[in-house]
């Protein structure tokens, strides 16, 4: 679809109070329900998972998932601002999945068919851009924010961790995002675990996802990386006690220890 002066005035607007990065594009011409599909309201009502939104919401946005954390504050400023733009649905799942499964082929989520046709399409690589403008599928692009690896260590930081080469200690167990589906492993922290020389022992070699890598040291996610805290906080004394406060009896270190089935 074309976006008339007007949308892409409002659209930049958006894009540069951004927070995670990403190239973006204008566009013109696997993924499961859930909060990942979000249809925010003037009013300040959110659905989620209302997938078939994506035809008639005012504005579609298809997002790379590293800016899920970012979009409830970030639409309902850009709402305020533009009162006038009463529906946005937004999707924030691998980009490399929107690109294949849903612009160059239509994809279908838990029975739901999917827009091809997204207002903005957000990715971190650039070739993706390119492939829709072989294809006569977008125009122009702008970056507007930009992203970067951290490391994530239990509160206190317990085990002194300093940088990215402790992850090459035998005592630490780690997770990272799979690299067959979430780009910021595939294309970013592969390439910081081979620069230090780090790949192998860290990834075992393998590729695969809701895996261990290294038996007992090296998970990888299942979808997102947004998994790693999520993982980890259900084990945490914070989230025990609040499950005891409850009458729940708390599991043991051994149990709460992430096994292979």
């Amino acid at each position: 679809m074309d976006i008339t002066k007007n949308w892409l005035t409002m659209a930049q607007a958006l894009l540069l109070a951004a927070s995670c990065m990403a190239p973006v594009l204008a566009v013109g011409a696997d993924a499961g329900e859930g909060h990942d599909y979000r249809t925010f309201y003037v009013d300040g009502k959110i659905d989620y998972g209302k997938i078939e939104d994506s035809y008639n919401a005012e504005l579609v946005m298809y997002l790379a998932g590293n800016q899920f954390m970012v979009m409830e504050e970030l639409i309902q400023d850009f709402q305020a601002r533009h009162p006038d733009i009463k529906t946005v649905y937004v999707e924030t799942i691998p980009p490399g999945q929107i690109l294949k499964k849903q612009i160059l082929k239509q994809g279908e989520i838990n029975g739901h068919k999917t827009s091809p046709n997204p207002d903005l399409f957000a990715s971190v690589n650039l070739q993706h851009l390119k492939k829709l403008a072989k294809k006569n599928k977008m125009r122009e692009y702008m970056i507007y924010t930009h992203n970067k690896l951290e490391l994530m260590v239990a509160r206190g930081n317990p085990k002194g961790i300093k940088g990215p080469r402790d992850l090459g200690r035998d005592d630490l167990v780690q997770s990272h995002p799979n690299p067959l589906t979430e780009g910021i492993f595939k294309f970013y922290g592969s390439e910081m675990l081979a620069g230090l020389g780090l790949m192998e022992k860290v990834t075992n070699g393998r590729k695969c996802k809701s895996c261990w890598a290294v038996p007992g040291k090296t998970w990888f996610t299942s979808r997102h990386h947004r998994e790693t805290p999520l993982l980890a906080y259900l084990a945490s004394e914070e989230a025990q006690d609040i499950y005891a406060s409850y009458g729940f009896v708390k599991a043991s270190r051994e149990e709460l220890a992430l096994k292979a089935l």
